[in-house]
């Protein structure tokens, strides 16, 4: 009896096997082959150094088919972006930029716009 069980379990495991390996398989018309977006993403790999302890220079990896990018200040270090932006920077067309003047000591925090 034991023989028999286990020579039924085989059969049904390689029947299983061979479903699996019949139906798992698909036509290659399902590839996605590429995908577009209505909408551009935000900018990545942002940095921000300080330069000379008034100055900071924000960088970051550009965006295809971005024609400008806008980057506010907020005042605050909690990374929130609520409220008003206390500065705003508009219609930048490079991946960088450098803003001047900053009062030392000040949090601010950085959000970068489309």
């Amino acid at each position: 009896m034991n023989m028999k069980n286990r020579i039924i379990n085989i059969a049904f495991m390689c029947g299983m096997g061979l479903l699996a390996l019949t139906t798992s398989c698909s036509d290659g018309d399902d590839e996605i082959k590429s995908v577009s977006y209505d909408r551009l993403f935000s900018p990545t790999n942002v940095q921000a150094k300080v330069q000379n302890k008034t100055n900071v220079n924000i960088s970051w990896t550009a965006v295809r088919e971005a024609e400008a990018y806008t980057i506010e200040l907020f005042a605050n270090d909690e990374l929130e972006f609520t409220g008003s932006p206390v500065a705003t920077y508009n219609e930048m067309t490079d991946n960088s930029y450098t803003i001047n003047g900053l009062m030392g000591e000040l949090n601010i925090q950085p959000a970068s716009k489309l």
